[in-house]
């Protein structure tokens, strides 16, 4: 009996993590500045994302767009939008770490999730090479990054 309970439970949670990717209702806008309604391939990104797939229809093949053509894309409660901007690459695990307090910045340009907009905007940034980063900026000022440094002593 236990094992048909256990059996279900796993078929269960493999069925609802299979259906969680799935074609929302968002869009994007273009470099040029057009809106384009469509469904994008929610897929809970836990790095910020470089492309994403998206189909005109539900019924049509999908197509991919990606940060070069793309300054702004939606989906679901989720916002992406682009930006170049100055990230801090400094070293986070303790054997690395050095006695520089300075970041190291490098210039990349990015998705970044948008947390909070307003007269002042939060941004997210998580990716491969770096924990979490978060960017501000205030009434149209230049996007910062929020440094906090951890240093060897």
């Amino acid at each position: 009996m236990k094992e048909r309970i256990f059996f279900g439970l796993l078929l269960l949670v493999t069925v609802s993590s299979f259906s969680q990717i799935n074609y929302e209702k968002g869009y994007f806008i273009e470099s040029s500045g057009d809106t384009l309604e469509c469904y994008i391939k929610n897929r809970g990104w836990l790095n910020n994302p470089t492309e994403f797939e998206y189909k005109l229809a539900e019924n049509t093949d999908s197509k991919i767009k990606t940060i070069k053509t793309v300054k702004e894309f939606g989906v679901g409660d989720l916002m992406y939008k682009k930006f170049l901007v100055k990230i801090d690459t400094s070293k986070e695990r303790i054997e690395d770490l050095d006695e520089d307090r300075n970041p190291k910045f490098i210039e990349k340009t990015l998705f970044l999730k948008v947390l909070v907009e307003g007269d002042a905007n939060l941004y997210h940034y998580t990716g491969n090479s770096f924990s979490d980063r978060f960017f501000y900026d205030f009434m149209g000022s230049e996007i910062e990054q929020l440094v906090h440094n951890t240093i060897y002593n």
